[in-house]
């Protein structure tokens, strides 16, 4: 394959998100467009770059792909990558970069260099170089030889390998150091002997781990497709030999060993997970199932022959595994930006497709590429339990991997206990709550009264005896911190009532009032009802200076009251219970006969009612040892005879003895 030789200038791309361009030209320099490099081994891609002067450069890294509307990302975070790339140059003016364990899907992509200057954060980014690999091989003319023939072997590429390689020689493994031996890729053997006989192969210096396989002059070789190779703990991997041997041999016996030439599937640690396939001419499989990591050994290939020839050459790096779920930044805050990576410690030999889990459960998110899984603006809900897997060997998923979302205090609140009415010298205390993560450090009260706010106290919870002025309200609230942030709560007032009884007390009291108030009217009124059917027998005696005129008469009283229906006087409320106003009326008692003219007999029923007294009558002073209640009454006589109204000195006396009140 041709190259470009020489040095190229590459005018760089320019990419500025903000500012104009400063003085000077932006340019990276690649020593070649398309670099050859070693199938296996490593190649170093020589760059460097230039910017105007004064100004500095903030990153600088290599790339592949683009992305829609985003940085590109750093190659050596492709999964593909990882552990494969070093970046060689600095932040001045070098930028080589080397890629390691060059594979076949390396040639499909093309890299670029990129640089971002902190100033303004300009930004540009160089051209394409192309990546093509080669193996070495040895080819050998004639192609068969004989004894004391002449000889060229030429290790061969696809391209040409950059640098001006030195080139070394083996002859059974082992380096050359007579007088065939040379630094240029072609070696001559004048006259070949028995001496030169045996398996031949070659290397470029600095890169001896990755020789070319061997060919074998009448000789014996074991060649290994690769010289190591990645597994994953827990699934199967294959390591594959090719071997070569005189023609007048037959393989007898061919099996895989690691130290003692002891056949493999005769280790008891080996025991039921290995298998052999192949055949006796030229190739050789193994096969190991179930690894665990401490089968990452070197594995040698070693085959008997009918003659009791016993031949091996070389090894066979195994490198095992396991998943392991990497987070940044370390620590996570709500909002952050977050990536998660499937971390192995050796690249694995396939090109995986990766599946992430969160507490067991599948993730169908957009936000994944490679081995990598995007969260953009973390919250709490994306806390959890992270795991990968590799598609096709789910069951060796990697350890969980807790994620834990930081947040600052929120719902914060404080409560006052007991509740209610409170009273001086009371015990109260205040509970702070919140809700954050990590949790709250440290809790500070505060007190504020009127417009002064003052500190009180730390601690969730604040208990204090109450020794406040009445009425004056005074305002908690609680200060949540920890480590993220902070959140105030809102205020609790504490306050004591005003002078006076409580008010708990204050309304049993009224309601107590009431009710008696209403069983008194009750039964004061029941009282008076029962007064009302009460018969009071009445002697009315008349004496006159002539006759006397005696009148008898049935009086019966009805007690009444102003909580009855009547109104009361006021300047009688005093006594409304103690005078009573009666009308009477006298009618003559037809049953009794009038025994003479001379004595005139008048019977009256008498009824007393409680009315307002006539003005115009006087009420007759009340004796203090006087035990009987004295009633007023305006009588009206009628049907009285004419003895009874003519008589000058005629009067009429009562006493009436009543029980006005109960």
């Amino acid at each position: 394959m041709s190259t470009t030789k020489g040095p190229v200038i590459l005018t760089a791309a320019f990419w500025l998100l903000s500012g104009v361009l400063g003085e000077g030209p932006y340019s990276v320099m690649y020593s070649s467009s398309s670099i050859c490099g070693l199938k296996g081994s490593f190649v170093d891609i020589p760059c460097t770059y230039s910017y105007p002067s004064g100004k500095q450069v903030r990153e600088a890294y290599w790339f592949i792909k683009w992305r829609q509307g985003r940085e590109p990302d750093y190659l050596n975070q492709d999964s593909r990558y990882q552990g494969r790339v070093e970046y060689l140059g600095d932040k001045v003016s070098d930028c080589t970069l080397r890629i390691k364990d060059l594979r076949e899907t390396d040639i499909d992509e093309k890299y670029r260099f990129r640089c971002i200057i902190n100033v303004y954060k300009e930004k540009f980014a160089g051209s394409e170089v192309s990546l093509t690999l080669t193996d070495l091989r040895v080819t050998s003319s004639p192609v068969s030889v004989r004894m004391h023939d002449s000889l060229t072997l030429t290790c061969s590429t696809t391209c040409s390998l950059s640098n001006k390689p030195t080139y070394i020689w083996y002859r059974n493994s082992q380096p050359l150091s007579n007088t065939h031996t040379t630094s240029s890729h072609i070696m001559s053997i004048a006259s070949f002997s028995k001496e030169d006989a045996g398996s031949y192969s070659c290397a470029v210096r600095g890169h001896e781990d990755h020789p070319s396989p061997s060919v074998c002059l009448s000789g014996w070789s074991v060649t290994y497709t690769t010289q190591s190779i990645c597994a994953l703990k827990g699934s199967s991997v294959e390591l594959h030999s090719y071997y070569t041997y005189p023609c007048d041999h037959t393989v007898m016996k061919a099996f895989w060993y690691i130290t003692g030439h002891k056949d493999l599937r005769e280790d008891e640690h080996y025991q039921g997970r290995v298998d052999y396939t192949g055949n006796n001419s030229n190739n050789h499989t193994l096969t190991i199932r179930n690894l665990n990591l401490d089968d990452a050994k070197t594995y040698t290939f070693r085959f008997v022959t009918d003659k009791e020839v016993k031949f091996s050459n070389g090894y066979l790096r195994l490198l095992v595994t396991e998943l392991q779920v990497l987070v940044n930044p370390d620590t996570v805050k709500e909002g952050d930006e977050v990536t998660l990576t499937c971390n192995t410690t050796c690249s694995l030999s396939t090109n995986p497709t990766y599946i992430w889990y969160k507490n067991s459960q599948p993730i169908d998110n957009p936000h994944t590429a490679d081995n990598r899984l995007y969260i953009h603006s973390a919250s709490p809900e994306d806390a959890g339990k992270y795991s990968c897997a590799v598609k096709g060997q789910e069951i060796h998923s990697s350890p969980e991997m807790t994620q834990d979302i930081r947040y600052a205090p929120r719902n914060t609140s404080a409560s006052l206990s007991p509740s209610g009415d409170l009273h001086e010298g009371d015990s109260v205390t205040l509970t702070c709550s919140s809700d954050a993560n990590p949790p709250v450090h440290t809790y500070t009260w505060y007190r504020k009264t009127g417009d002064e706010t003052v500190l009180q106290d730390t601690g969730r919870m604040l208990s204090f005896s109450l020794n406040l002025v009445t009425d004056v309200d005074e305002l908690y609230h609680c200060e949540a911190q920890n480590e993220v942030g902070s959140e105030n709560s809102t205020g609790v007032r504490v306050s004591l009532p005003g002078p006076g009884l409580p008010k708990a007390i204050l309304f049993s009291a009224l309601v107590g009032i009431l009710v008696i108030a209403l069983l008194s009217v009750a039964i004061v009124c029941w009282r008076r009802q029962e007064t009302q059917s009460t018969k009071t027998s009445m002697r009315i005696h008349s004496n006159t200076q002539g006759h006397s005129d005696p009148v008898y008469g049935n009086i019966s009283t009805i007690p009444l009251a102003s909580g009855c229906g009547q109104r009361v006087p006021a300047d009688h409320k005093d006594d409304e219970d103690d005078i009573q106003y009666a009308s009477v009326q006298f009618k003559p008692n037809k049953q009794w006969e009038v025994p003479s003219q001379e004595e005139d007999v008048q019977y009256a029923s008498v009824q007393f009612k409680k009315s307002r007294p006539e003005s115009n009558i006087p009420e007759p002073p009340l004796s203090d040892t006087s035990q009987e209640e004295t009633q007023y009454s305006l009588l009206t006589l009628q049907g009285l005879s004419a003895a009874t109204q003519t008589g000058a000195e005629s009067v009429i006396y009562s006493n009436v003895n009543t029980n006005a009140k109960p």
